[in-house]
Parts: structure tokens; sequence; C-alpha cells
């Protein structure tokens, strides 16, 4: 999957040239920011973009809870209002063409197959 056309004319001779190397900088963004990633959830939009929203799992955070205090100073959880159940924080969301997201899956699953050769 090509992304870039690295066909150029020459200004002289209006022939078509295919560069062999071009020079990416890579820079942050301000708003740039490293996330934690259980896993995502999207689909696919109505003007055929691939949308996907990443998430972090955890349990939720209880409004209160009621501790008991043992002789030897430790603490052991009694009871917690409401009780806890599974949340799914979505922490940012990508649109992008459907070349796009495919081309990401398959460095991901590449990158998961380097690491599972290491480990």
């Amino acid at each position: 999957m090509q992304l870039y056309d690295l066909t150029i004319r020459n200004e002289k001779t209006m022939e078509k040239q295919k560069e062999t190397q071009i020079k990416v900088v890579y820079k942050h963004s301000p708003d740039y920011k490293e996330i934690p990633v259980s896993g995502a959830w999207g689909g696919i939009t109505g003007q055929g973009y691939v949308h996907a929203a990443l998430y972090l799992e955890h349990s939720s955070n209880p409004d209160e809870m009621t501790l008991q205090i043992n002789e030897d100073g430790t603490a052991i959880e009694k009871d917690r209002k409401p009780e806890s159940h599974a949340v799914r924080e979505l922490m940012v969301g990508m649109c992008m063409r459907p070349e796009v997201a495919r081309v990401i899956g398959e460095w991901l699953v590449k990158k998961a197959e380097e690491l599972e050769k290491v480990t």
C-alpha cells in the first residue's frame, strides 16, 4: 500500500520521475499525549471512513466505601456504594480512510508478532 505519490516532474523536461527517497520529519503536536489502551470500539461512518474509539477498561470508583480496621491496623473493605461495575473510558477517537486503517492494522499486527518473537 503506497500512501504517498512520489512521482514528480522534471522542471526542464516535464518527464515523470520516481523519487527513490523522501525525508520525513516527526514533530509532536501540542496536544500529543500517550494513553493506556485496553481496546477499541467503533465502525464505519456514513461517509465511508473507519471510526475507532480507543478505551481504557477499569472498574468504577465507589462514591463511598466502609473499611473494617483490624487490631493490627490493617483495613479490610466491608462495603462499597454503589457496587463496582466495568467502565470503558473512551480516551481518544480516530477517523480514517479505509486504506489508512488497513495500513495501521497491519503495522500493529507486525509489531505484536515482533514482540512475541522476543518474549
